[in-house]
């Protein structure tokens, strides 16, 4: 069995690709459009969080070959992304890697979204995440638990 899908050696960019591609086949199979800026930001997503999982233990050694497929697919099932362009705001308490609220985020670009997350190193990769995919301006960061987080004004 290849060493990448058991999460022990590194992942290859020809599987990353063909992880990434199926996992867009199975959203678009939902009847969901990805606009191509939303496809370049949930790639650049996606490798932020495999190539750094490791480091701020994001998500299981094993689901690192086949995180498009597992996570984003899970994050952009068709209700969760209706319920987000309905609804305009979203609240993601203990949101470890940004799951599912940046993939949402980036699917609904006119979403507000509060990721909660009280590990400090998560909520700095989220920070930096939020920063270089340039959702600053719709998705803010706190670093604490959800009931520290108290009241969110999506309005901001």
């Amino acid at each position: 069995m290849n060493d990448s899908k058991e999460g022990r050696g590194p992942i290859y960019s020809a599987e990353r690709e063909q992880d990434f591609d199926e996992a867009l086949k199975t959203v678009a199979d939902s009847g969901l459009s990805i606009s191509d800026e939303a496809r370049e930001n949930l790639r650049a997503y996606g490798d932020l969080v495999i190539d750094r999982s490791a480091v701020y233990n994001l998500i299981s050694p094993v689901d690192r070959g086949r995180f498009f497929t597992r996570h984003i697919t899970e994050s952009l099932c068709r209700p969760l992304v209706e319920h987000a362009l309905r609804e305009g705001s979203l609240v993601d308490i203990g949101s470890g890697a940004g799951l599912p609220g940046i993939p949402l985020s980036i699917m609904v670009p006119q979403l507000r979204t509060l990721l909660v997350e009280p590990r400090l190193r998560k909520a700095q990769f989220l920070e930096m995440v939020v920063f270089k995919l340039g959702m600053s301006e719709r998705v803010e960061i706190f670093q604490g638990t959800g009931q520290d987080a108290k009241i969110w004004d999506p309005s901001k």
